[in-house]
């Protein structure tokens, strides 16, 4: 397979587990601490999926690795024990009966693709 199809397939999977995530919860700020923890996963697929296994590749995915895990770290934190977001709260009263679609087009797969 591609690889760049690799990494989609891949990126596209871990957002819709994050979906899932959020309907079981009632929460979509849990995309925000998807975003950062995404760009570890991709980090770490592209440097399995390419073989190029040098120093170099390996400092670079450290280095995403720490920010990225901290700053989901950080806003996991930041958002436990209180209510959702108040933008998602916004649109969850805007969108209606379209909240479910609209959140899964416009989060997570819009969300997965800017990762990209």
């Amino acid at each position: 397979m591609n690889y760049y199809l690799t990494l989609a397939l891949i990126l596209f999977l871990y957002m819709n587990f994050w979906y899932v995530i959020s309907l079981t919860k009632k929460r979509n700020d849990v995309a925000d601490i998807a975003w950062g923890v995404g760009f570890v996963l991709l980090a770490w697929s592209s440097f399995f999926l390419s073989g190029a296994f040098e120093a170099r590749n390996l400092m670079i995915n450290i280095m995403v690795s720490i920010w990225g895990l901290r700053l989901g770290w950080h806003i996991h934190s930041r958002n436990t024990g209180k209510t959702e977001d108040y933008r998602y709260l916004a649109w969850r009263k805007e969108w209606g009966k379209w909240f479910c679609l609209r959140s899964y087009v416009q989060v997570y797969l819009l969300q997965g693709f800017y990762s990209f």
